[in-house]
């Protein structure tokens, strides 16, 4: 699986939250469509600083720490502080931006629930063939 998996998340989240911010500006209320797409924005900027971070980290060359003491200081403090000033400011409900949120972690289950399923599948497949 590796980083793939993670730059697939991105795409695919992006693409479920359009259309989930379609659906709920058409069917609900446009701030929690806003909500929504916050929430999943956030959650995919917060994956690509954890992704930068463990990678960084667990270099087996020479760590290039100005990088990991400028991402930790992006990450923590800057980050957030957007996500809780967006919470502050009360245009969404919370419940939106963490249905937002969710959604990139619901992404990454179903890729990997995908992924062995399929794994499984075809094993099984091959099994059947070679009997």
């Amino acid at each position: 699986m590796g980083l793939d998996l993670i730059k697939r998340t991105y795409r695919t989240s992006f693409i479920v939250a359009i259309l989930v911010f379609l659906y709920t500006w058409g069917y609900y209320s446009f701030p929690s469509a806003v909500g929504i797409l916050t929430g999943t924005i956030w959650g995919c900027l917060n994956l690509f600083f954890i992704t930068n971070l463990v990678t960084s980290f667990i270099k087996v060359e020479e760590k290039d720490y100005p990088k990991i003491w400028i991402l930790l200081l992006v990450k923590f403090p800057i980050l957030y502080g957007l996500g809780f000033l967006a919470l502050i400011i009360g245009y969404f409900e919370p419940l939106t931006f963490l249905l937002g949120f969710s959604l990139v972690l619901a992404v990454i289950i179903l890729k990997v629930l995908g992924k062995y399923l399929l794994d499984s599948v075809l094993k099984q497949n091959l099994k059947e063939k070679k009997l």
